[in-house]
C-alpha cells in the first residue's frame, strides 16, 4: 500500500480480518483458491474501487489470475470510471454465493 501510494486503514484490515474475508473459491474464476503456491489460483486481495485504499469495505480476495485481468484493464488504458464499474460488477459477484 505504501509503495503504490494507497490509504491502509491498519485499525481493520488486520490479519484476523483477512482470514474472515478468505475463502475457498475464486468469485470471478470459480477455481478452487491456492495459497502461496505462485500459481494464477493463489489468493490475492484485491481493492474493489482502484481510486480507493485498502479499507476493510474496500477489499475482496479472489484468485491472482482474476485480480491481474482486473489490473490488466487499467493498464489497457480504460478510463477510472470503466474500471470502477468493473469493480463495482466483481464486488458485487464476490457477495454472491458460490455453489460447487
Amino acid at each position: 500500500a505504501w509503495r503504490r501510494g494507497r490509504v491502509f486503514e491498519g485499525t481493520q484490515v488486520t490479519p484476523n480480518f483477512l482470514g474472515q474475508i478468505d475463502v475457498a473459491v475464486c468469485p470471478i474464476t470459480r477455481a478452487t483458491l491456492t495459497h502461496a503456491s505462485g500459481a494464477g489460483s493463489d489468493a490475492s486481495v484485491d481493492r474493489v474501487c482502484n481510486q480507493a485504499g485498502y479499507a476493510a469495505g474496500n477489499l475482496a480476495v479472489m484468485s491472482h489470475r482474476a485480480n491481474q485481468a482486473k489490473a490488466d484493464l487499467a493498464q489497457a488504458g480504460l478510463s477510472p470510471t470503466a474500471i470502477h464499474a468493473v469493480g463495482q460488477c466483481l464486488w458485487r459477484r464476490t457477495r454472491t454465493p458460490t455453489f460447487s
